[in-house]
């Protein structure tokens, strides 16, 4: 019995693999489905993707860069050789809303990012943040998320490097 459900199961598999790769090669879905669904999927995952790949890329030199809310949905590169202060936008940005941040500059880009609302940056563990950094040493090449929840601004570290909370 054993035997028969292993050569079932790689017999499902080879004939998932054929369908699978033929179905990535052809235009014309409605072979394999006999409808129109698989057209309509197709679309809509290029409409996401083609959205994620235009996320709009600015870049900041100032040693003070208040954001707005023009800067939703942006990937802002900070790019200065100094201390630097950057604002989020105020609280109440719409659910989702996302504003990354990366440091494009060297080790002595040393900016300080805080919420418009003082206390009121979420980040691990902590709800009540004055602003996150990086330490000399975890500057370059850092990067952090910031989403709203519809209320507050939540801060990720995506850079692969040390971030320091400010409580």
């Amino acid at each position: 019995m054993r035997k028969w459900i292993g050569i079932f199961i790689i017999l499902v598999g080879v004939v998932g693999l054929g369908f699978a790769a033929q179905s990535f090669t052809s235009v014309n879905s409605s072979q394999y489905w006999g409808k129109t669904a698989m057209p309509k999927l197709t679309a809509a995952l290029d409409a996401n993707f083609a959205q994620v790949n235009t996320q709009a890329i600015i870049s900041k030199t100032g040693t003070t860069n208040v954001l707005t809310s023009a800067d939703y949905g942006k990937h802002v590169l900070i790019s200065t050789n100094a201390a630097v202060a950057i604002t989020l936008p105020a609280n109440g940005a719409a659910v989702g809303t996302v504003i990354e941040v990366s440091i494009i500059g060297n080790d002595s880009c040393a900016p300080v990012i805080s919420a418009a609302t003082t206390d009121t940056l979420i980040g691990p563990n902590d709800v009540d943040l004055k602003s996150v950094t990086w330490a000399t040493g975890h500057r370059i090449n850092a990067t952090a998320k910031f989403w709203s929840d519809g209320s507050f601004w939540h801060v990720q570290n995506l850079g692969g490097t040390t971030m320091t909370y400010t409580d």
